[in-house]
Parts: structure tokens; sequence; C-alpha cells
């Protein structure tokens, strides 16, 4: 759906689903406006001379395309969830693609779709698993930063979403033992801010606004 204005009405483009039959997870917009979708039959782009499709031929590992970014440098990059969390970075003309090394105990890469793998301000790559949040150092290649040891943020429960605000923290949703954590840049430690919400449910989604507000969905 489609509105193409703030306050015009919604109109439906029914090309996608010659295209994909299947659920659109995620999507982003490039530097050069096009549109980037996340779906169940791999990435589709949307630029001005109609669609197009990439799939395994392309480099992906698997169909079932649950994320979709841009990173620093202004690469495309997609996560996959069929064979295990496995991130993949656009050259242009095909996708490279790596598993992140995650300890044993984050071995299960959780369920969660779209807010998964970001790239920090700093170029730093973090990793929700089964077993926590995970950071990868520094790189706008994360097929070269996901094969090192990364720093454990927070680890017991599975994380589900994550998000960087204008200041630099990062916000965590933990599922399970469902909880509303923040990572604060200035001390290097994860605050637990559950209690102040008042909610007991699964925190979904987040956004910043343009007066640097944060807005959670349920």
């Amino acid at each position: 759906w489609r509105a193409p204005t703030a306050n015009g009405p919604f109109g439906r483009d029914d090309t996608l689903a010659s295209l994909c039959a299947r659920e659109v997870w995620d999507l982003a917009e490039d530097r050069d406006g096009n549109l980037w979708l996340a779906t169940t039959c791999g990435v589709l782009r949307i630029d001005r001379y109609g669609f197009t499709g990439y799939a395994k031929a392309d480099g992906l590992r698997s169909l079932g395309v649950d994320s979709i970014l841009e990173n620093n440098a202004g690469d495309l990059v997609v996560t996959t969830l069929e064979a295990g969390r496995t991130v993949h970075r656009f050259d242009g003309a095909k996708f490279s693609s790596v598993e992140p090394s995650l300890p044993p105990n984050a071995a299960y890469a959780g369920w969660g779709w779209n807010q998964t793998v970001m790239q920090d301000r700093e170029g730093a790559w973090w990793v929700p698993s089964g077993g926590g949040v995970y950071r990868y150092r520094a790189s706008d290649r994360p097929e070269d930063a996901m094969r090192s040891r990364p720093e454990a943020i927070y680890t017991g429960y599975e994380i589900f979403r994550v998000f960087e605000d204008a200041s630099g923290d990062v916000w965590l949703s933990r599922t399970g033992l469902v909880g509303l954590l923040v990572w604060k840049r200035a001390t290097g430690r994860v605050v637990d801010r559950t209690a102040e919400t008042g909610v007991a449910s699964e925190y979904s989604a987040f956004c910043e606004s343009s007066d640097g507000a944060l807005w959670i969905g349920l």
C-alpha cells in the first residue's frame, strides 16, 4: 500500500504479487531513492524502471530475507535466518555473505525480523541471538568484521530487536523474559527500563521522531 502524500489516500499496487506471492518483512530506501524490499522470495528493488529481483543466483544463502538496511558506506545489507542468521552485503552486482561468529551459548539465532542486525554510528556491528546480543569490530564489510570474536554486550536471554537512537545509545527488546533494555554509550552498561514502561508485553519496534522522542511499538 502507498500514500502519495502525507495526507493523501492509500493506493494498492498489485504488481508485486506477480513477483512474490508471500510476505514482505522489511523495506528500505537507498541513497539513490530506490526502494528495496526484504521478502520471502528474496530481495526486490523498485526503481523508476520497474522491479528487479535478487535470489540465490545473486549470492543469497536463502530466499527468506528478514531485514534490510544500508551500512555507513551506503552498501545494501540484508539478513536471512533459514540456516542460522546470515548477513549479506550487496556490492552493486552480487551479495557476499557471512555467518556471524557466535559463542556456543548463542548458537540459536533467534527469530526476530527487521531491526535486528545493525551497524552503529561508529561502524561496529550488533547481532542479536537466542543467547544475548553481541558487538563486532567496526568495518563497512560485515563479511570481514563478523569472522572475528565479538564482544558480549548482554547475555542470558534472547534479544528480539536492536535500535540505536540519535545519542548513540542502543535499545534492546528482550523476549522470553520480556524486557526493555538500553545500552548507554557513555558508560558501556546495560540498563533495564522495563518497569518504567508499566507494560509487560513484547517491545516489537522502535522509531525516533525528529524532536528526539523514542516511540516503541508493542
